[in-house]
């Protein structure tokens, strides 16, 4: 039987945070067909401002139709053609969005041991330590 791999790259516990994971979604794609996926659905899509998130549509359309596409070509095509003469310095501010929320699985989810889990059990108490 086919393996189909349900994309979950557009939370909605995100909700509108400018979430940049072009990393990310070019590790696992390509991963994916190795392991023998088949199919790849959407199930996330923005419905509304997309902003900085709109990298991910097109990595993740891109990438669905052809695992094997090169990273640097694709995202210096999408810079090219959405931000012109101002790519390179757009790249720059996508980089820093990426590294500042690679940690927001543990701030936005409810695992054992991310930050929502810990206020959950919090007594009120002062902290003998501070939040990750």
């Amino acid at each position: 039987m086919p393996i189909i791999m349900g994309e979950y790259y557009n939370l909605s516990k995100w909700e509108e945070l400018p979430v940049v994971i072009t990393d990310a979604i070019c590790y696992d794609m390509p991963m994916y067909v190795k392991m023998g996926i088949k199919g790849i659905t959407y199930m996330h899509l923005p419905l509304g401002n997309w902003g900085v998130k709109a990298i991910t549509q097109y990595i993740y359309s891109n990438l669905s139709w052809d695992p094997t596409l090169d990273k640097e070509t694709l995202l210096n095509d999408y810079f090219e053609k959405r931000y012109g003469r101002n790519a390179e310095a757009m790249k720059g501010v996508y980089a820093k969005l990426e590294e500042a929320f690679c940690d927001v699985q543990i701030w936005r989810s409810w695992a054992p041991d991310s930050i929502l889990s810990q206020f959950l059990i919090w007594n009120g108490n002062i902290p003998t330590k501070p939040l990750d």
